[in-house]
């Protein structure tokens, strides 16, 4: 008995991995420069990138980990288009920062409690003052990804309402 579970325990596990189209070496699409950077300083446990004004800033944090299906690739890829494409201005200024982690990484696993993360996530952080004040996890990206018009409308009024 035992040994049929194993079975049908290795195969849901091969199953899902052919399902979700995962690639096991953790590779990513292109991603700016100086995203990683940032990425650096948070994982040096410097302090939260800064905007170049007194005004709250934003950081739209995109966390994934090392082994990455298809859809979160395209999840990324959206979400960096639609902060690019909508807010040019707020990038260059930066109160709008597009950051994407790694929570497999050693030094930001605290982020999986800090933002009650269960799986890949786009979340949007609001920082005044040196801290966080207010955060969201942008959960309708998963129901939105293969709508890529309505998914970037949807980042974009989220990260509006932020701005505000």
């Amino acid at each position: 008995m035992a040994y049929r579970l194993k079975i049908v325990l290795l195969l849901l596990v091969i199953s899902f991995y052919c399902i979700m189209d995962i690639d096991p070496r953790g590779d990513f699409p292109n991603v700016l420069q100086n995203t990683f950077s940032m990425a650096s300083a948070i994982a040096s446990d410097k302090a939260v990138p800064q905007p170049k004004s007194e005004a709250p800033s934003i950081i739209a944090y995109y966390f994934h980990g090392n082994f990455r299906c298809a859809t979160c690739r395209t999840i990324e890829q959206l979400s960096q288009q639609s902060v690019e494409k909508n807010f040019q201005q707020q990038l260059k200024d930066g109160s709008l920062i597009f950051l994407p982690v790694n929570t497999d990484e050693p030094e930001n696993r605290h982020f999986i409690d800090d933002y009650k993360l269960v799986t890949r996530s786009l979340v949007l952080s609001k920082i005044q003052s040196g801290k966080q004040v207010a955060w969201k996890n942008l959960d309708k990206v998963w129901q939105l990804v293969r709508n890529e018009e309505k998914f970037e409308q949807y980042v974009k009024s989220e990260i509006q309402q932020f701005l505000k």
